[in-house]
């Protein structure tokens, strides 16, 4: 499976702060964000077709919603739970 190398980075360089989309082949946008927080690509899209990055925060619905959040863990991405009392 390939698929591409990318990041979401907070720029806090701006006010407010701004989104940057980076990938390997844009060096450049990564040593200028060489010291903030990268949030890699999981090669998932969601339903309307919006790329799913570590960190992003999901609801799943059922009876009760479930919020769950995208991170990475023991070389895969895993949701885990982020509302602990349900």
């Amino acid at each position: 499976m390939n698929r591409e190398i990318k990041f979401k980075i907070l720029n806090t360089d701006y006010n407010p702060p701004i989104w940057e989309y980076c990938n390997l082949e844009n060096i450049k946008c990564l040593e200028r964000n060489i010291d903030k927080s990268k949030y890699l690509f999981t090669g998932i899209l969601d339903k309307n077709g919006k790329e799913i990055y570590e960190g992003d925060i999901f609801i799943l619905k059922k009876d009760v919603p479930v919020y769950r959040k995208v991170v990475y863990d023991d070389c895969k991405f895993i949701a885990v739970c982020i509302n602990e009392h349900y």
